[in-house]
């Protein structure tokens, strides 16, 4: 299991493919992304009877490392994001609208990634290639306030990981969106296969 070969966590891995996928499908890099987590940790925050998360900016270089550079350049990234996930919400919108208005408004750092799956992955019988062909893609419903462009969640499921991708249709269209996610599982595929 590529998990198992590389050391790497669950998380970390699945963040790695996402960045791949992401440099793959549209060519930036660094790639920039967001990553759910959460502040409960502050001792200030122990008695707050409410959900304590925010976004944590993470940037992940891809371009000229193999899988297992990505992986570790993803983790070191990872655990910046998380330690610093603590900012003023209303002075970044502010500095990216400063910064949209002098680089253009496609200037967004609009790609988040939030894992909620346990910390072991599940186990597929079988072999790799039969555990791909158990893809399914599903539409979800309209949603009239998407919070991002691309916002992909990874949840546990019973032997499989379920990745919900939300995209803005303004900016991302569905076969976009769905390239992202499928791209996502070619490059854990091809990492797994090249152990």
């Amino acid at each position: 299991m590529l998990v198992e070969r590389t050391g790497a966590d669950p998380a970390t891995t699945l963040l790695a493919a996402f960045a791949v996928a992401v440099r793959r499908c549209t060519g930036v890099d660094p790639v920039p992304m967001l990553l759910v987590t959460s502040n409960r940790f502050r001792s200030g925050l122990a008695d707050v009877v409410a959900p304590v998360a925010q976004p944590g900016l993470c940037l992940v270089d891809v371009a000229d490392a193999d899988f297992a550079g990505v992986l570790e350049g993803a983790r070191r990234a990872a655990t910046a994001a998380y330690k610093h996930a603590y900012y003023d919400t209303a002075g970044k919108e502010s500095l990216v609208a400063r910064v949209a208005a002098e680089r253009g408004p496609q200037f967004r750092v609009d790609f988040h990634l939030n894992d909620r799956r346990g910390p072991e992955l599940p186990v597929v019988p079988g072999s790799l290639p039969q555990a791909l062909t158990r893809r399914t893609l599903d539409w979800m419903p309209f949603k009239d306030s998407p919070s991002s462009r691309v916002f992909v969640h990874a949840d546990d499921a019973p032997g499989a990981t379920v990745l919900t991708c939300y995209a803005d249709t303004h900016h991302v269209s569905l076969a976009e969106a769905s390239m992202v996610l499928t791209t996502l599982e070619t490059t854990l595929a091809e990492a797994a296969q090249r152990g």
